[in-house]
């Protein structure tokens, strides 16, 4: 299987450097130039299905990547969401550090351990996020799959492949892609 990873376009509140792993917002229009430069990289490129997160920056990314496409299934799966960080959302780091000093320095020295006030937690998101993923990557009669989703879920999925490279180093910058071709790593 091939396997295409790609982060859903800007939205105004990474601009503004904002938590918002749960919260439904729309790309912009920098987001929208990035899913237009997705959809010129991958227009080439045949998807037996594309898989979504429940979140409408997912769908609005994918459904300009697939302007370029042939009709493809496209599945959501909310368990591709990112993280929800709790009351922490909607906020940046100085405003979360103003509110809430003490769990925010506990969860800078031990982010996968110290859940965010009111959040998910990394670990419980990281097992949804394996849980909504091995059913797809296992599945023999898929041959091409583009997953868009965010930043947190695609490391997750990068890790599962990669299991040596450390969680924050891949970037899944948005406006492009990375491929994993599962048979190649067989060999």
């Amino acid at each position: 299987m091939k396997l295409y990873l790609t982060r859903h376009g800007e939205t105004t509140l990474n601009r503004e450097r904002k938590f918002y792993g749960s919260l439904d917002v729309s790309i912009d229009d920098t987001g929208i130039k990035q899913a237009r430069s997705v959809a010129q990289q991958l227009a080439d490129k045949q998807f037996t299905t594309v898989y979504i997160s429940g979140l409408k920056r997912s769908l609005e990314t994918a459904t300009i990547i697939l302007s370029q496409h042939a009709p493809v299934p496209v599945i959501r799966r909310p368990g591709l969401n990112e993280m929800d960080f709790g009351a922490w959302e909607g906020l940046n780091a100085n405003e979360i550090q103003a509110q809430f000093p003490v769990k925010w320095q506990a969860w800078l020295d031990s982010p996968f351990k110290v859940v965010p006030t009111q959040a998910e937690g990394f670990m419980a998101f990281k097992q949804r996020v394996i849980e909504t993923v091995k059913p797809i990557i296992n599945d023999q009669s898929q041959q091409a799959v583009l997953i868009v989703a965010h930043r947190g879920t695609l490391r997750i999925i990068n890790q599962l492949f990669f299991p040596e490279v450390d969680y924050w180093t891949p970037q899944f910058n948005a406006g492009t892609y990375t491929l994993i071709d599962t048979e190649q790593l067989k060999a």
